[in-house]
């Protein structure tokens, strides 16, 4: 029963660390310096709003610190694996980041379609 109790944790903790944490990474190592460099291209019709940059990072920050917060107090027998979810995909999350899979291309293209010019 305890393995099992330790791989519910394992995958709740990577599903939403993959999802949290490429909220997190991704815009602040991909967005960024790709709107640097669409900028000195004069690709964009106007400046993205930094706001809108950062907005899903903080959201995200604080979602995960909260979670972690709370599952520290209630659930501290079952941090291990929490924390080895966590790190699984903070690995994914870095992997992705170094691979440049076109879905970034694409995602980036969806955000900030208003501020690109086609």
């Amino acid at each position: 029963m305890t393995a099992i109790k330790f791989f519910i944790f394992f995958w709740i903790a990577l599903i939403i660390g993959t999802f949290g944490l490429s909220n997190i990474i991704l815009p602040l190592f991909y967005s960024i310096p790709r709107i640097n460099r669409e900028e000195r291209n004069g690709n964009l019709i106007k400046k993205i709003p930094f706001l809108m940059i950062i907005w899903a990072p903080i959201t995200w920050f604080l979602a995960l610190t909260i979670g972690l917060y709370f599952a520290q107090k209630y659930l501290q027998i079952y941090m291990t694996p929490i924390y080895i979810g966590l790190s699984v995909a903070l690995i994914v999350t870095v992997h992705r980041l170094s691979n440049k899979h076109t879905d970034l291309d694409d995602d980036f293209r969806k955000t900030y379609k208003d501020f690109l010019i086609k």
